[in-house]
């Protein structure tokens, strides 16, 4: 388990370093897990370590690399829970509402600790079972009113639309469609309507 952990961190750190964010390399330093650490992984909690090269950013960004490492292990759990089931004579897989939440899945209530240990920044993370269902919930929540909203927009030509729909959810699943929508409506200014 420890070992795809590090290699889904070691691909985590290499995806945000060529996708024009930061750039991130992982770090070999010796440290000590900190004893609430240690518990909480004993008792089933989702926990994660980070280690790359410290630089002037990576402080406030490496808290955010923790919780992505942790909603990847839970994405990969929850993906793997998914049955196949027949419906009309049809294979098709079924998935927990669960699976659908488990992307751009928000995890405030992570517990972190960061370490500095030479050039290494280090943090290590840990949240319980209970407090990642209630972000699944939350986030399925957020899902069901996004997709309501967006089925009444999603043939608008107005592109004020577009941009409610982006600022009321800024991470959400209908984002980069709305973005193209309004890119769409700008590049062809007859179907548009702009105010």
């Amino acid at each position: 388990m420890k070992i795809m952990l590090i290699l889904t961190l070691a691909l985590l750190i290499s995806a945000c370093s060529s996708s024009g964010g930061a750039s991130y390399s992982y770090c070999d330093a010796d440290v000590v897990e900190p004893e609430w650490y240690s518990l909480d992984s004993a008792k089933g909690y989702y926990t994660a370590v980070v280690k790359t090269n410290h630089t002037a950013g990576i402080e406030n960004e490496i808290n955010q690399l923790v919780r992505v490492a942790i909603g990847q292990q839970i994405y990969t759990e929850i993906s793997s829970e998914s049955t196949l089931t027949k419906t009309n004579g049809n294979s098709d897989f079924k998935f927990t509402y669960s699976t659908r939440s488990a992307t751009n899945l928000m995890l405030p209530n992570t517990r972190i600790e960061r370490q500095r240990v030479g050039k290494c920044m280090v943090a290590f993370g840990s949240i319980s079972p209970d407090r990642v269902e209630q972000s699944i919930r939350r986030k399925e929540a957020m899902d069901k009113m996004e997709r309501e909203e967006w089925t009444q927009i999603d043939s608008s030509m107005d592109i004020r639309d577009y941009r409610r729909h982006i600022q009321r959810f800024p991470d959400g699943r209908y984002r980069e469609l709305a973005e193209r929508n309004i890119q769409y409506l700008r590049d062809n200014p007859p179907n548009a309507i702009v105010r």
